[in-house]
């Protein structure tokens, strides 16, 4: 499987208009998928309680047995990206009247029902057609998800005119 490039990364999330419906949701969507590593199951499963308290991102994202992969439980680190990803993502779904309840799923649809899987990869796949990229995704992993190692090792900078995208942590 490839992994999006840095330049690859900024065309992916330059497509994206928070103009429309649900632009700004997508964006934050992505952002969080690029710097947490989740599988679009384990992202679309994911409840508000996994990842705030009381409207604040947690620092460690807890992925639970039936979201993870061979039913293991772990944690996941949320860096400052992931954060400010869930904190728009939240504020998108109070601002559009869905629930930002502990139990309530973080991503929904127009309906107010958590978004699917193939929803999540159909938007994937949209948008790298929309910036011309020519990764195919997977059945359970779109290929603008990093591997898990490379979440460990590698930040990508999303922020709009950054200098450089990708920087090593420690």
């Amino acid at each position: 499987m490839r992994i999006l490039t840095t330049d690859q990364v900024r065309r992916l999330l330059a497509v994206i208009s928070p103009k429309t419906a649900f632009g700004y949701r997508d964006r934050a969507m992505l952002i969080l998928a690029l710097h947490t590593g989740l599988r679009v199951s384990a992202l679309s499963g994911l409840p508000v309680a996994h990842v705030s308290h009381k409207g604040q991102p947690h620092q460690w994202l807890p992925v639970d047995r039936e979201l993870g992969k061979g039913r293991k439980e772990r944690q996941v680190p949320l860096n400052e990206f992931a954060q400010k990803a869930v904190l728009a993502i939240l504020a998108f779904n109070a601002k559009r009247g869905f629930s930002v309840e502990p139990a309530a799923p973080l991503l929904v649809n127009r309906q107010h029902e958590h978004l699917n899987v193939r929803a999540i990869q159909r938007l994937v796949q949209q948008y790298r057609e929309m910036a011309g990229l020519d990764i195919a995704a997977t059945p359970t992993r779109s290929a603008i998800m990093p591997s898990r190692k490379l979440c460990r090792t590698h930040t990508v900078d999303t922020r709009p005119g950054a200098v450089s995208s990708m920087r090593f942590s420690a």
